[in-house]
């Protein structure tokens, strides 16, 4: 008896790379987990020349239909005009977007995606995933090419506004499943629905690996000390001097214990008063190092999309110390994990309490707990994307 022919599944996305962000990590995990029952082609409007090769176990399909430079940039601060504090909308839930916006949206996004067309109809897939939230005409499209094949949107989105621009939420609106990290994410997606019939919306979470060798030994340069971990690089483009001032204060409040700062270009390390500047941790290893051993970690700006970081920190059983206005508060709240902070006393007063090692116990443990069950298994993960897409059930 042969076994049924594996699904196929067509995942789009606008770049698939070795990136470091958050959503591209997000997209290959999300990636390997469907590879595990399905033939999974990758359809990208990243390349210089369009190409199809192979990247691992994946078909890789290039289409070079990206908007040149000028345009990408464009875009990008038209999103983070209509979606930021003084968006162009002036409406809490986005779709005021003036109008002129989002026909030039869609007009540069139906361009980009064109040449995908013929591509998914000759790929005959039994499933299409589409990453990201924001792609003007998409829905058409893939109607078009693939008609009836249920389309499942990651949205990967950082916030309630970018999920309600008018191109994100046609996507929504016409998707068969959305998939979301976090209970966070859920909650945005969720308020941009009304009260009617609505696509299933399931919380996946991910999978990320841990290396029990960091428990071995510390950091050569932080051997025998008590010291709190602040993490200054989780958004590179966030400016620095607030950094600095934070990890200036946390040293001056805390004179018995050393602080560690992890910035984008080196590691501080406070002593008693003195400063000691080192490289920054390049492998993952050394920072998850750095995370075990340490009586804490505070991250100053968590990533915006599932905050990787501070979750990392929960698997090492390292209690956080997040802003209250982050996604990490989540891990925080939901995993009794950590504390949250709205200003500068009340992250120094956090830090603090999580000094004494009852407090400190308890909230590692219940942090690692909750971390283990959302982010610290792949079969947990494959379990939770396969129950969310039925369609990955080889048909037999």
């Amino acid at each position: 008896m042969t076994d049924p022919p594996r699904p196929r599944v067509v995942l789009l996305t606008e770049r698939w790379d070795e990136g470091d962000a958050e959503p591209e990590e997000a997209v290959r995990r999300v990636a390997g987990a469907l590879a595990r029952s399905a033939d999974v082609d990758i359809v990208t409007t990243q390349g210089t020349v369009p190409r199809h090769c192979f990247d691992g176990v994946f078909p890789l399909h290039e289409l070079a239909s990206a908007p040149p430079a000028p345009v990408r940039i464009r875009r990008r601060l038209l999103l983070d005009a209509l979606t930021g504090p003084s968006a162009l909308g002036q409406g809490p839930d986005g779709r005021s977007c003036p109008p002129q916006a989002t026909e030039w949206l869609d007009a540069v996004d139906r361009a980009a995606w064109a040449p995908a067309r013929a591509l998914i109809a000759g790929l005959r897939p039994d499933l299409l995933v589409v990453t990201g939230a924001v792609h003007g005409g998409l829905p058409d499209l893939l109607d078009e090419a693939a008609p009836g094949v249920p389309v499942v949107v990651l949205p990967l989105a950082p916030d309630a506004p970018t999920l309600a621009l008018p191109p994100a939420r046609d996507l929504l609106d016409s998707a068969d499943g959305i998939l979301v990290l976090t209970e966070a994410e859920h909650r945005d997606v969720m308020t941009g629905f009304g009260p009617g019939p609505h696509p299933p919306v399931h919380t996946v979470g991910l999978a990320l690996a841990t290396n029990p060798a960091v428990w071995r030994e510390p950091m050569t340069a932080l051997s025998g000390q008590d010291y709190v971990l602040v993490l200054c690089d989780s958004d590179p483009d966030a400016p620095v001097a607030p950094f600095e001032a934070a990890v200036d204060l946390l040293a001056s409040a805390l004179p018995d214990n050393s602080v560690a700062a992890v910035f984008t270009d080196r590691l501080d390390i406070w002593r008693r008063g003195e400063l000691e500047s080192l490289p920054p941790p390049v492998k993952l290893t050394d920072r998850c190092r750095l995370m075990a051993w340490a009586r804490s970690t505070v991250d100053l700006a968590p990533g915006r999309l599932w905050a990787r970081q501070s979750a990392r920190s929960l698997l090492y059983a390292t209690p956080i110390v997040v802003p209250d206005h982050s996604r990490a508060r989540e891990h925080a709240e939901l995993g009794n994990g950590g504390l949250w902070y709205r200003g500068m006393d009340e992250m120094v007063g956090a830090v603090r309490a999580l000094l004494d090692p009852d407090v400190r116990e308890s909230l590692g443990t219940q942090g690692r707990a909750y971390a283990e069950e959302r982010f610290g298994s792949s079969d947990r993960f494959v379990a939770r994307l396969g129950a969310a897409l039925p369609q990955l059930t080889p048909a037999g």
